[in-house]
């Protein structure tokens, strides 16, 4: 029961990375800072999730002012770099768009997988790992890589959905439209042919 008990917990603080969903008007642009102090291999990965052609335009640079990555009119993307002391600076730009809003979703993660003591603060052990300690850190591996699944297939359900209930609305949209325009056309020609037999019956009187 306790190791059930220790798996629900894990699973539950998994940590996968800094992540952040949101809207950027048209004609707007956004930039996010963040503190990095030493170096390692990062990932920032983004995606647009709807508005417009699902397109936007994506910068990310260095502490000294160097342009490490820049991207236009992309629908999603992943980028390498190292960092080093000091802050990052991550910018989505939808200026081009004149009527559209996007919706975005990043993400900044380490490349390289995080143990259970690097999450809990822990530097060193007294002690050497115990034969429990490997089993609960494949563990916690294998719970990370299933939080970043779980995490892209909500990702796209969200974005199946939305384009769903685009579609779904454009098709009551039109049907309606249609009905109407029957009903019309049934109307007009039910008054134009009344208005022939009416003419004949003056003409016999």
């Amino acid at each position: 029961m306790s190791l059930v008990l220790l798996v629900f917990i894990i699973l539950n603080n998994v940590a996968i990375g800094d992540t952040l969903t949101f809207e950027l008007s048209e004609r707007e642009k956004s930039c996010f800072y963040q503190d990095f102090s030493g170096s390692r291999k990062y990932i920032l990965q983004y995606k647009v999730l709807r508005g417009g052609n699902n397109d936007i335009d994506a910068s990310l640079e260095s502490p000294n002012g160097k342009i490490l990555y820049k991207e236009s009119r992309q629908s999603r993307d992943e980028f390498e770099f190292h960092t080093s002391n000091g802050t990052f600076t991550i910018c989505f730009s939808n200026e081009f768009s004149t009527f559209s809003a996007k919706v975005i979703y990043f993400e900044l993660r380490s490349q390289v997988m995080e143990t259970l003591d690097s999450e809990a603060g822990v530097t060193s052990r007294p002690n050497a790992p115990t034969y429990l300690d490997a089993v609960l850190e494949t563990v916690h591996k294998s719970f990370t890589k299933i939080a970043m699944y779980q995490k892209d297939s909500r990702l796209k359900e969200g974005s199946n959905k939305h384009a769903m209930d685009s579609l779904n609305n454009g098709v009551q949209f039109w049907s309606v439209l249609i009905t109407f325009s029957v009903l019309l056309t049934g109307l007009g020609q039910v008054i134009v042919l009344k208005t022939f037999f009416t003419e004949k019956r003056k003409t016999k009187a």
